[in-house]
């Protein structure tokens, strides 16, 4: 199995490009420039950099967190998952760190590329990215409110 079939493999796999067609999916696996690969323990995003792409988890798990508390994961992205969107979305210097918790393989998307993307395309990467911030924000609120609930009114989960 040569590279691209094995990245199609991973592709068709994964929940978050369900929504694109056969013919697209095989496109986004011949991107081989942009389907990076890192060992574990890797940097992929760095804090205070500038870099516009947004990653999309191929194989893996990442580790998302700040330098003001390394030790406080704000995140763990496993395939199909979104990371690096903000400065994506802001054009602003990157807000956290990305660092691979497993060997990982994922797909780096920069506003070039995105452009020259058919239309099609960039409507459903546009339409996913929608569905998973939408799923974050939903969770953060959560989140808050347990947290904002005193101990003793919590239900167990």
């Amino acid at each position: 199995m040569d590279e691209q079939e094995r990245n199609l493999a991973f592709i068709k796999q994964l929940p978050f490009f369900s929504i694109f067609s056969d013919a697209e999916k095989e496109f986004l696996s011949t991107l081989n420039n942009h389907i990076m690969s890192c060992k574990r323990h890797d940097v992929i995003v760095r804090q205070g950099e500038i870099d516009t792409a947004l990653f999309i988890l191929i194989k893996g798990k990442v580790r998302i967190f700040k330098n003001e508390r390394p030790r406080m994961v704000l995140a763990h992205r496993k395939p199909g998952d979104i990371f690096g969107e903000v400065s994506y979305l802001k054009k602003t210097v990157r807000t956290a760190n990305a660092v691979a918790e497993t060997d990982s393989i994922f797909l780096s998307i920069d506003g070039l590329m995105f452009e020259k993307m058919s239309a099609e395309i960039q409507n459903k990467f546009r339409a996913r990215f929608l569905d998973i911030l939408i799923e974050r924000l939903d969770d953060l609120s959560k989140r808050y409110v347990m947290d904002a609930t005193p101990t003793a009114h919590k239900t167990p989960g």
